[in-house]
């Protein structure tokens, strides 16, 4: 291949990464939006005993392991 050609295939895998990369941050932000929001909405309609508390730390503990796995 020549060297233009090698230029081009590498330019493309750039591309092909910040696309991956894109897609996995708007991942991490439409996960982070939709657990605050719950949150948000439990906060806004309950929080009077331990076990509301309870759901909320494990809401959190779901968004935190997600992240850990991508």
């Amino acid at each position: 291949m020549s060297a233009t050609g090698d230029m081009f295939e590498r330019q493309e895998e750039e591309i092909f990464q910040l696309q991956r990369d894109l897609h996995r941050q708007k991942e991490l932000t439409a996960a982070y939006q939709k657990t605050v929001n719950r949150i948000d909405d439990y906060f806004e309609y309950a929080n009077e005993s331990k076990s509301d508390r309870e759901k909320v730390q494990e809401i959190l503990g779901r968004l935190t392991k997600f992240l850990k796995e991508i």
